[in-house]
């Protein structure tokens, strides 16, 4: 297995996912679920190495439970609570031999080196399986086989860690839909976040052109300039780079 054909199943599993979950065609959603599967899964970038992590946030449950409409509004508030109560993270770590077989490493050497880094350098190791609430055991269960099925080896291999999601003080660690940062360190590898989430939230416009754009960006990455929400009238600032005020004459 090489690294080219991790990315094809990934691919494939965003795919099979948006397809499992995604609503009937007749039906139009804010939330796009394929861009937001993206968004949460990272991988190595290094060669001979499979490491994968895939951030589940509470809303990719709700964007894809509203959207598949197998349950009631009622029951998708009952199931998020139960997930909610966890920073979910889905893990696989393993290399590449010589010959092009895949090796990887168990989940107790994998809880050993996974960690979640706030964004004020704060480490969070995994809660341990006995303190994690039964129907949360029970999901990551059923889950499982649908890896392996999906994704062969490698999804048999991928792991779900429980961690806190909140901070000491209470504070949220990483709210997808506001700013701030995160990290997911598997032994050395860092795997980073930026917040807000592109598919959570409103785009935005380029006030030079009108070209819309990811709502996480502040910035139009082109023309430099601040993005402003879509349907927001032109800024004072805007139309005065438009049209500069006119510079008095210079007297020698």
């Amino acid at each position: 297995m090489s690294q080219r054909m991790l990315a094809s199943l990934i691919a494939q599993l965003t795919i099979v996912l948006g397809l499992l979950l995604a609503p009937p065609a007749r039906a139009q959603h804010k939330v796009d679920l394929a861009q937001l599967i993206r968004e949460t899964q990272q991988q190595s970038g290094e060669p001979r190495n499979l490491a994968f992590v895939w951030w589940i946030p509470v809303e990719f449950w709700e964007v894809s439970l509203t959207a598949n409409g197998a349950l009631t509004p009622q029951q998708i508030e009952r199931f998020s609570k139960v997930v909610g109560a966890y920073f979910i993270v889905a893990a696989v770590d393993g290399t590449i031999g010589p010959m092009g077989g895949a090796d990887f490493i168990s989940e107790p050497d994998l809880r050993a080196k996974i960690k979640l880094v706030d964004s004020k350098g704060r480490s969070y190791v995994p809660i341990a399986d006995e303190k994690i609430s039964s129907d949360m055991r029970n999901l990551t269960q059923v889950m499982r086989p649908m890896f392996t099925n999906l994704m062969g080896p490698l999804g048999a291999n991928i792991r779900f860690f429980m961690f806190p999601t909140r901070d000491a003080e209470g504070r949220e660690i990483a709210n997808p839909r506001a700013a701030g940062s995160f990290d997911v360190m598997l032994g050395e590898r860092r795997f980073h976040w930026r917040l807000p989430l592109g598919s959570l939230v409103e785009a935005k416009v380029c006030p030079e052109d009108g070209e819309v754009l990811n709502g996480a960006w502040s910035y139009c990455p082109w023309h430099g300039t601040k993005l402003k929400a879509q349907g927001a009238p032109a800024t004072e600032e805007k139309k005065s780079a438009a049209q500069p005020p006119k510079q008095e004459p210079v007297h020698q």
